[in-house]
């Protein structure tokens, strides 16, 4: 077994990389590359609207779908993080009293 001389990587006999040399970080990218087929319910007015954006954006349903699912997961995770830290601040004491939170409140009315 020898060195690849582009990236050093000594690849194992009878893998993918023994015949295409690929850095390193191709190697991990391609194994962490695991999909599944999943199937669920859209109503029609979304499957359109999703069609038209993935053609507007010169993409294909499964891309738009992966990206869609990307953001509201990075958004869930995010609200979840900041609920459990306004717990664990509450579970300090680290409270801010309710005269100072509705005169706070007044300055965010219309007049």
């Amino acid at each position: 077994m020898t060195s690849s001389p582009k990236s050093g990587v000594r690849p194992q006999s009878g893998c993918a990389s023994a015949h295409f040399p690929l850095l390193p970080h191709y190697i991990v990218l391609l194994r962490n590359m695991d999909k599944q087929t999943i199937s669920f319910r859209l109503d029609s007015d979304k499957l359109q609207e999703l069609d038209t954006l993935a053609k507007a954006m010169e993409r294909d349903r499964t891309f738009v779908l992966n990206e869609a699912i990307r953001s509201y997961l990075d958004i869930q995770r995010w609200h979840l993080e900041h609920i459990r830290a306004g717990i664990h601040a509450a579970d300090a004491g680290d409270l801010v009293d309710h005269t100072e939170v509705k005169k706070s409140a007044k300055t965010w009315r219309r007049h």
